[in-house]
């Protein structure tokens, strides 16, 4: 049989076919969960599924399992893989939303990942510091005691009451923490030790604490109106906002920097792994579609 004749063969022709389509199905497949070298009916439980399995149990529980108990794990994540793989066979998996939300899910954890491989660089620490330096200012604090006067009791006369305690305070040079008789019982406490804006107005509510941020330290202030009634304060201390030092902050930075990086590299995973598709959505204008995809009216 000459070269020729023996490239005509049908015989060889259908063995080229084969080795294409075996090719193919094992590229297409390649990804795939089918067991231990291919065979799709074989549960193979490797050293390391054991040893997943046991330090599973020994963060939960506190302690190693016994071999009963390792021998109960063993079983059931044979079960787990031979029902899970039947499922899929049976496509059980498929129009299921948890199913589909928790391998999204999973994809997620998998971006995320490859995001964390990589540590930053100092160089990328400063210049992430840099450019969002305001982020990690230091809030303004103030130390205060305040005298309360509840507006309900004293009705209208509640201003006049106030002003003229304040004037008490100012002449006689009232002790600050001695004060607190001079006014209403209030629900919460009268000193207040280094509070931020923000905590303030939690307390007291936004007006309260924009009235308290500029007064002068070492003084009686009011009266100040807060959703509770008035308010006569006296600053003990103020410290300033300011803009810290990186080491300062370096913790902070280095965990906004990752976050920001795993957000990128989930985008840009889900940008390739989405522009293999025909984004088609049906009555609804939908832009992303018209731009990497059709819309169906």
């Amino acid at each position: 049989m000459n070269a020729v004749r023996f490239l005509k063969e049908p015989l060889l022709h259908f063995f080229l076919l084969g080795l294409v389509v075996f090719g193919l199905h094992a590229v297409l497949n390649s990804g795939a969960d089918t067991g231990s070298r291919g065979d799709p009916l074989l549960v193979a439980i490797t050293s390391a599924d054991i040893e997943w399995l046991r330090s599973t149990w020994n963060r939960k529980m506190g302690r190693e399992p016994t071999p009963r108990e390792l021998d109960g794990l063993v079983a059931s994540f044979i079960r787990e893989e031979v029902l899970y793989r039947e499922a899929v066979s049976m496509g059980l998996d498929q129009h299921d939303s948890v199913v589909r939300r928790r391998m999204a899910q999973k994809m997620d954890f998998l971006f995320k990942d490859l995001a964390e491989m990589a540590q930053p660089t100092d160089e990328e620490i400063s210049g992430w510091f840099d450019g969002n330096r305001e982020r990690y200012r230091v809030p303004a604090h103030t130390s205060f005691t305040h005298v309360y006067f509840n507006r309900d009791r004293r009705g209208e006369g509640v201003e006049n009451d106030a002003r003229e305690v304040l004037e008490k305070v100012l002449a006689e040079e009232f002790d600050p923490s001695r004060t607190s008789s001079l006014g209403d019982r209030f629900m919460l406490q009268s000193y207040y030790p280094t509070q931020s804006t923000d905590s303030i107005a939690r307390e007291f509510g936004k007006t309260f604490a924009d009235s308290v941020a500029p007064m002068e330290a070492g003084r009686w202030h009011g009266p100040v109106y807060s959703g509770y009634g008035l308010h006569l304060v006296y600053v003990h201390d103020r410290t300033d906002s300011r803009l810290p030092d990186i080491e300062e902050v370096r913790k902070e930075v280095v965990r906004d920097l990752m976050s920001e990086r795993k957000e990128k590299v989930n985008a840009a995973a889900y940008r390739e792994i989405k522009s293999k598709y025909r984004i088609l959505v049906e009555n609804m204008p939908y832009r992303e579609s018209e731009e990497q995809g059709e819309r169906k009216e």
